[in-house]
Formats: C-alpha cells, structure tokens, sequence
C-alpha cells in the first residue's frame, strides 16, 4: 500500500494502489481527483504512518559496489546530460565490529548519469585511507566519532600506531565540489583535506595538493604562525556574480584561533585570503552564507572538551558556543550581529537587499550534532527519534541600514511541529533574492519523525507543495535548471531528482519530477537499497562526452570510436 500525497487548503485526497497478483489476476482501486496529482496551496495535511517500515535501511550496510546499470526512461529529456553524484556512509561494520555512529561508515559514492531517454546508476566504494586502512587490519583502524561495539582492542605490536594514523579525515563522503579539473572533483567533509575524485572510474587519489601547500601541499602560505589547520567546511559556496570563485573556510587553532576566510577560484585552483577572523575558540562552521558582498558566519557551535552531548568522543565534543553573527565585508572588515542564540547546520540561501543581508536556514534550540542525531541506536529507536528538537526554519535578516541598522529581526518560514533540512535551490539564484526552496521534511504527519516528504516551498507565494509516500524515505533533492533564469518565474523550470529508499520494496527509487508541477516525470527502481546520503552536486558532460553517451543507446560501435577519440 502506498498513498500519494496530494496538498489541498482544506481536503486531503489520496492514491490508493492496491496489488494483489496471483499471476495474471490484478486488482486496482484508484481514488483520486480526475487529472491532478498533486496541488500547490498554503498549509496542507499528510499521510497518516503509525509505523516506520524499512527505515532501518538507512542505516544497514548496502551491498557490494554496482556496476553501470542503464535503465530506458523514455519520458526523460534532461536539459543537459550529464551525471549526479551524491555520497555517504555505506558499510557500519569491519571484522566483527560495529560502528556506534552510521556517521563513521565507509564512504560510497553513486552516480546517476541522466540522459536523453536513459539513466544510468553506478555505485562504488571509495578507495580512501581510512577504508584501506581497516581491510588492512581487518578491523577499524580508529579516528572515529563515537568508537565501535566491541571496542577496539589495543593495536597490534606489528602496528604499534594503528589508531594514529593521520589518515582518518579523508572519509569524505559529505559534499563533491567541481574544480577546474579536467574530469576531477574534489569531496569533502568539514576538514581541510579535500580529496580528489575522479568522475569518470569513481576512484579516490589521495588528497588534493595545492600550489601555496608547502612540502605537505595543504599548509596555505597565509596560515597564521605557531597555527594548525583544525577543521574546514563541508559547504563551500560559490559567490554569486561569479563562474569560479568558491569562499571556504578553515579553522587555525594555536594560542588563539582564528577562522581564515578564503577564496577557491577552481580554474587556476589558486587560494587567496579574504579574512583572519578572531574566533572565542575552537568554532565549527559546517555551513555559512555567501553574498555578494558578504560571508555571514552564524558562531553557534565549538569543539573541544566536554560538550554538552557529554561523553568522550567527538559527539561529546559539541557544545554551544554562541558568539552572535559575524559578517564579513569584501574587504575583510567584521560586523557582530546579536540576536537570540540558536544552533544550524545548513542554510538555504543568502542574499542582499535595500536594508541588509538576509539569509534563510534551518535553526535548532540544542545542539544539532548528538548523540540524538547521530547515533545509530538511537535512530532505530522510534521512541527517541519522535522525540522534536525544537526545529525551524527561519529567515534572519542583518540591517545594515534604515531604522534598525545593527538589529536583527527573524521570521518563521516553516510549520510549527515540522522540522526541514537538506535544503537546495535554483544555483542560478545562489546568494540572489529568490523565492524557491525545496527540502526535506521530517514529522510530515505531525506525529513520526520518519514520517517524510520532499518539500518545495514558494516563499513569495506562501505556498507548498509535497511529494510523499507511505513507507518510503527520500533523501536530499537536487535542483537542475532547463534555462538560464531570467525572472522569478522562471525558477522553479527544471528537474528536480533525490534518492528515496522504500521501505516496503526494500530498494531505492531514483526519482525526477517536474520542478513546476511536481509530477513524477519518471521513477527508476534501483536493484539495491542506499542507505543514508549527504549532499548531491550535478556535473555536465563535456561536449565529446555527450555525443558518446548519446551514441551508446543505438550506435554502440561509434561510441567506442568516439571513446577512442577522447583518450587521445
């Protein structure tokens, strides 16, 4: 049984599709209203789910690595061709022991090439230190955020060092940011390791050494005396008004710390330092904002010591380190913004208008990374997962001018009770006003926190719009644009795609809808099942690439002399 959502001001219709298949014999019972599937209004009700089937799939090991898989989806016309790729935690366990935060699996990357007609889904483990590390010993090798169960005994006299190896940060199955590489990117998690990837046989080469790294190739040359690179973010953000130029962020830790504020232009891969900004410890910045003419940087969270999550791993480390909004100007100067504390973790956008800077985000009454949040067992358990956080999403605005210049107001975006995440946007509008989010919803039903819908929700309008269905859990969308946008119109014209686990089928769904309508375009049911996923990045096929891969479907021959072609 499975039931379609469909948003309704004042009523709730659902699909229901009933299938009993004793061979030949099929029985279908359709309710629906004629010729609509979905309904954007204001406000909305959900599907009603009393238990969470298959959510334990999310957190179970997926399976070997999967070769490319091709599937005919003939209502599909991409825009353009080319291949999403979206990464995370997919094996929990090593010789006997099981990781205690899913966050701490082995990393695997999947790819989803969309062509005219086509998709195409591969799936490979990444080929990382800290992967090769644990086949090595048979076990994990350490560096973890909450440790294994058993615990890991003492390391092995041939190995003395097995837990210090240094190479455990290059797990990076959090983010992929395209570089000027010819068919590299680079993944990333919030460390200062990038590592590089390539898109084409899915490998992992070790970590990416820039030019100003010195001996080691990651040191900048702006890296403040007696200081240590400490963390980095996982969501480097492309200033608007640009092709190339990417603001990151790093943590220097020594007598004092700092987070240097910087800049990536991916065709030439040269850093440049836009900003040495004095932090009250050891912050941690996952996500941040990025204007035109700002980084806003919310201190909300610190590392180091006995969090308030309490214990002794690296989950027990956060802790609320309200330090107000710092923003930065192009030209490195800070402004302190202060308002009520609260905790985040991604943000959905940040742009300027006549008064000030406004960035939309999701927002937390306690710390975001917990053992609440991140430990496996916990998840499992449907008492403690429905258990609200005291979520929301918000619009801050920072009044550079008029009446309230140096104040802060805030405003409620999201339903009371709801609590939305993995936000994604029209990239053409990044750090611009705009008008479209789309998300995850979590207690779509007001009741179960596995209870989820992927949510577009049109800020100008006041409207939203879902996809849901019963028992199945989708992860972050990813938003491809048909046109270069124009007007506000506009921004919702494209293809909107995530990955959806069904807990019934026990497999995962890639699904594409219309960004517009919200209609199934077209559902490929996956042979395996994904378990938790990160964060999506789409890359285009090179001109040659895309001849090749439109060869492939009839003229496989001429293909292979294009393949041939390419190589030289």
């Amino acid at each position: 049984l499975k039931s379609l959502r469909l948003a309704s001001s004042d009523k709730c219709f659902f699909l229901l599709h009933f299938a009993a298949m004793p061979r030949k014999m099929v029985f279908r019972a359709m309710l629906v209203l004629p010729s609509l599937a979905l309904l954007s209004t204001p406000g909305g009700g959900a599907p009603l789910a009393d238990q969470d089937i298959g959510y334990e799939l999310l957190f179970t090991s997926a399976g070997p690595d999967v070769q490319r898989t091709c599937f005919q989806t003939p209502e599909l016309h991409p825009p353009t061709s080319g291949a999403f790729f979206i990464g995370g935690p997919a094996k929990f366990d090593m010789g006997g022991y099981q990781f205690q935060s899913f966050f701490d699996g082995y990393g695997r990357m999947n790819r989803f090439e969309l062509q005219d007609g086509k998709v195409c889904f591969t799936a490979k483990y990444m080929n990382t230190s800290y992967y090769k590390e644990a086949e090595l010993l048979g076990r994990p090798a350490g560096g973890m955020f909450m440790g294994t169960e058993p615990k890991l005994p003492p390391c092995p006299l041939t190995h003395p060092f097995c837990k210090l190896t240094g190479m455990e940060s290059d797990n990076n199955w959090v983010n992929l940011m395209p570089t000027g590489e010819p068919g590299e990117g680079l993944l990333l998690t919030d460390s200062p390791i990038f590592v590089r990837f390539d898109f084409e046989s899915m490998g992992t080469f070790g970590n990416y050494k820039w030019k100003d790294g010195g001996i080691s190739g990651m040191l900048p040359k702006w890296l403040k005396a007696f200081h240590a690179p400490a963390t980095g973010s996982a969501h480097p953000v492309r200033r608007p008004g640009t092709e190339s130029t990417w603001v990151e962020v790093m943590l220097e830790v020594g007598f004092s710390q700092f987070l240097a504020v910087y800049t990536i232009d991916t065709r030439t891969m040269d850093r440049a330092l836009l900003a040495h900004v004095p932090m009250k410890g050891p912050m941690y910045f996952h996500s941040f904002g990025v204007s035109e003419n700002y980084v806003v940087l919310p201190c909300n969270l610190k590392m180091g010591g006995n969090g308030s999550a309490g214990g002794n791993s690296i989950i027990g480390a956060f802790g609320d380190g309200w330090d107000g909004i710092h923003v930065v100007d192009r030209n490195g100067n800070v402004q302190v913004f202060e308002t009520d504390r609260f905790f985040h973790v991604h943000v959905a956008n940040t742009f300027e208008n006549e008064t000030g800077i406004v960035m939309d985000l999701g927002t937390f009454q306690k710390v975001p990374f917990s053992y609440h949040t991140l430990e496996t067992a916990l998840n499992l358990n449907k008492t403690e997962r429905d258990v609200h956080q005291g979520t929301m999403t918000e619009r801050i605005h920072m009044h550079l001018a008029g009446p309230r210049k140096g104040q802060v107001t805030r405003e409620h975006l999201g339903m009371p009770g709801r609590q939305t995440d993995f936000f994604k946007i029209n990239h053409q509008v990044w750090g611009l006003p705009y008008c479209i989010y789309y998300g995850v919803e979590w207690f779509h039903n007001d009741k179960d926190y596995a209870s989820m819908a992927i949510l577009k929700h049109n800020i100008c309008q006041r409207t939203r719009t879902y996809w849901s269905k019963r028992y199945v859990y989708p992860t972050e969308p990813y938003f491809l644009p048909n046109s270069k946008h124009e007007t506000p119109l506009a921004e919702d014209d494209g293809l909107l795609f995530f990955v959806a686990l069904d807990g019934i089928r026990k497999a995962s769904d890639f699904v594409i809808l219309d960004g517009k309508t919200f209609q199934e375009i077209t559902v490929v049911n996956l042979p395996v099942h994904i378990p938790f996923l990160a964060h999506g990045q789409f890359i285009p096929k090179a001109g040659a690439e895309v001849v090749k891969a439109t060869l492939e479907v009839d003229r496989p021959d001429l293909a292979a002399a294009v393949a041939s072609i390419i190589a030289v």
